[in-house]
């Protein structure tokens, strides 16, 4: 009998030991399969399906979270954006991946109004940091980016760059 309580601790401890490594592997499937994009780059082309990059000469594409405190924060930024979009023949895109009606509804309470609300899977679109602000032309191609709250004078070239 005294035997047999090695043995069943080592047996315990070689099912936690295995355990414990299909858990691992698994994991790291799965982390493999959901990466996210490469963050985007000037001169590389953006793709989402559901924004047509034609209806207008630039595409500003917002990208925001609603938990994102950042965001909530720059909500004076994009109400002053989207006027002096309209004036540059460009669009305000804000993508979320978040459910789109729960979206709709953020961008309602901060007064913020673009011309196209899209929800995207987080691990499909090329970058996880929000805000992120990228104009985008007409063909699809990334001009310029911007990562986070943004100063005056950076939200002044983002007027600009239009």
């Amino acid at each position: 009998m005294k035997a047999a309580k090695p043995l069943e601790l080592l047996a315990n401890l070689c099912l936690g030991v295995g355990s414990a490594l299909i858990l691992i592997w698994a994991y790291h499937a799965h982390a493999r399969k959901t990466a996210a994009a490469p963050d985007p780059a000037v001169g590389t082309s953006l793709s989402v399906s559901s924004i047509d990059w034609r209806q207008a000469d630039r595409t500003i594409v917002l990208v925001l979270n609603r938990r994102c405190p950042y965001c909530t924060a720059s909500a004076q930024f994009y109400n002053r954006l989207k006027p002096a979009a309209a004036s540059r023949d460009a669009r305000v895109v804000a993508v979320f991946s978040d459910d789109l009606d729960q979206a709709k509804e953020y961008l309602s309470s901060l007064a913020v109004q673009v011309d196209q609300v899209v929800a995207v899977p987080a691990h499909t679109f090329p970058t996880s940091v929000t805000p992120t602000l990228i104009i985008v032309s007409r063909e699809s191609k990334i001009l310029k980016i911007w990562k986070g709250k943004l100063s005056e004078d950076a939200e002044r070239a983002v007027i600009d760059s239009l």
